[in-house]
């Protein structure tokens, strides 16, 4: 403060003036007639609490027996200021505890109120519930369902992975720790990383106490990240949601089964419709001849002496029905019979080749099966259209044809290779009926072989001097009451060296045999 009040108050001392206007420290304000002053601190304890002033408009008021009265005065009155400073500081302080007290009531009951609807919610909520800390175990509070969805009890302080371990299969558990690290840290945003769960959907054996398998089920698993504050210190946890998706995943499955189902019967009628009766009727009764053959062969496995012998002719089998449909760009079959090509080939990389190695191959052949019955259902319920199923003459002729066409182009394109195909001379209706199957057959294998091995690439015609187009020529006449069919290419023909090396490492022939 200013003047002989903020002396006193300073210099803890009494500040006596009998005349102000001679006393430096006064400092006058406008309209004051004071003429003496006497300021006493109030000090309790080691503190100035304030400043007795008395203040005088005449000179000399004040002498030492003014002094020591205002003293006396000041000490009790120092008394009295802290006693009621304390009793003032007593009731505000009662006043804040009756209102903590009455805050801490009302969060008491909001707290019991909360917790009851808690409980009530993890007690009646369907999905199991539960939160996960950094060391990956179960905290204490999760939902009733969660026991029952995992078919654990008291859940609580457990490793989540150890429940896991032994429910799920193995090789996931590392791959779901590390998802988990993931979550738990914070410069990976968890929205990023949902696509990346590897327990979104996972089936879980559910065992009993004594470690016996019960009941297996699919599962959902979903994962959130939170962060609470213990002793002032964030902790990130995951808030997890499990939901027992058993049900859900069976109709999927079967929805899906269905759509496979339907959808395969799509493809084989599309395959079929455009096919002509009598060639679509040709090539149902070849294949089942050929499946009855395979059905015979596939029996005598058991003899392990013969098993290459046998792969043999399934291989042959197997193709000679491909190259059927492929001439009647059946492509449902076309695709089957590859995949069983492609089996065959890996069993023979096998040394020695053993009966359990055709497993997957009558597998594969039963789909064959299969698909040929489908297919001939479809041709029963097809039966009432009659408009297609009828033979028609004027079309008739030109079925083959078209098919060796179609045939000649596909494999042209496959080998990079490009070709004609004339046919103007020949003529399908000089075929008897019951030849006709084993005649397409013929050409079937000749034509693969012309694009195989007879005509060259273009690079290669265009070096020898010819039209970078290969040609195939069929044609047909009678002669001496004989049908004479023909199939010609312009290619360099079949390569005899080739050939020979080609038997010898087929291990059939040695060298001196094929050489003679």
């Amino acid at each position: 403060g200013e003047g002989m009040i903020g002396k006193a108050a300073k210099t803890r001392e009494i500040q006596m003036s009998n005349d102000v206007t001679k006393n430096p420290d006064y400092v006058k304000k406008a309209g004051e007639l004071t003429r003496s002053e006497l300021a006493i601190p109030l000090v309790s304890g080691d503190k100035v609490i304030g400043v007795l002033d008395m203040q005088s408009d005449k000179p000399n008021a004040f002498d030492e027996l003014n002094v020591s009265s205002a003293e006396t005065l000041s000490s009790q009155l120092a008394s009295v200021i802290v006693n009621a400073r304390l009793f003032e500081q007593a009731q505000h302080e009662i006043k804040e505890r009756r209102k903590t007290e009455t805050e801490l009531l009302k969060s008491k009951y909001r707290l019991e109120s909360a917790k009851k609807e808690t409980d009530n919610i993890l007690d009646n909520v369907q999905e199991g519930f539960f939160i996960l800390d950094s060391n990956l175990k179960i905290g204490t509070v999760y939902s009733k369902a969660l026991e029952k969805i995992l078919g654990i009890s008291d859940l609580a302080h457990q490793s989540f992975l150890e429940i896991l371990e032994s429910r799920i299969i193995a090789k996931k558990i590392e791959g779901i720790e590390d998802y988990l690290k993931l979550l738990f840290d914070e410069s990976f945003d968890p929205k990023m990383l949902e696509d990346l769960n590897p327990i979104n959907e996972v089936e879980m054996n559910i065992i009993d106490d004594m470690g016996i398998w019960k009941d297996s089920r699919f599962l959902s698993f979903k994962f959130k990240r939170i962060t609470t504050v213990q002793d002032d210190v964030e902790l990130p946890q995951l808030i997890t949601t499990v939901v027992d998706i058993t049900e859900q995943k069976i109709l999927a499955d079967r929805l899906k089964e269905s759509e496979q189902k339907n959808k395969k019967q799509y493809d084989l009628l599309v395959s079929i419709l455009h096919v002509e009766a009598p060639l679509l009727k040709d090539f149902m009764e070849s294949t089942k001849q050929e499946l009855a053959f395979l059905d015979s062969v596939l029996k005598n496995t058991e003899d392990k002496t013969n098993l290459m012998t046998i792969l043999e002719d399934i291989y042959r089998s197997i193709h000679l029905i491909k190259g059927n449909a492929s001439l009647l760009d059946l492509n449902f079959f076309v695709t089957i019979t590859h995949e069983c090509e492609d089996l065959i080939s890996k069993i023979k990389e096998n040394t020695p080749i053993k009966s359990s190695d055709f497993i997957p191959l009558v597998i594969k052949i039963a789909d064959i099966q299969k698909s040929t019955n489908e297919v001939y259902k479809l041709i029963d319920r097809l039966t009432s259209f009659q408009t297609h199923f009828r033979p028609k003459r004027h079309y008739e002729n030109t079925l083959l044809v078209n098919s060796i066409n179609n045939l000649i182009t596909r494999l042209a394109n496959d080998s990079n290779k490009k070709i004609r195909f004339v046919s103007e001379n020949f003529d399908s209706s000089l075929i008897p009926i019951y030849y006709r199957l084993m005649v397409k057959e013929i050409l079937v294998q000749l034509v693969r072989n012309a694009v195989a091995h007879g005509i060259e690439t273009p690079e290669e015609r265009i070096k020898h001097n010819k039209s970078e187009e290969g040609c195939i020529n069929l044609s047909s006449h009678i002669e001496n009451n004989h049908l004479i069919i023909t199939l010609r290419d312009d290619g360099r023909g079949i390569q005899l060296k080739k050939l020979k090396e080609k038997a010898v490492l087929s291990g059939k022939f040695n060298k001196d045999e094929v050489e003679t």
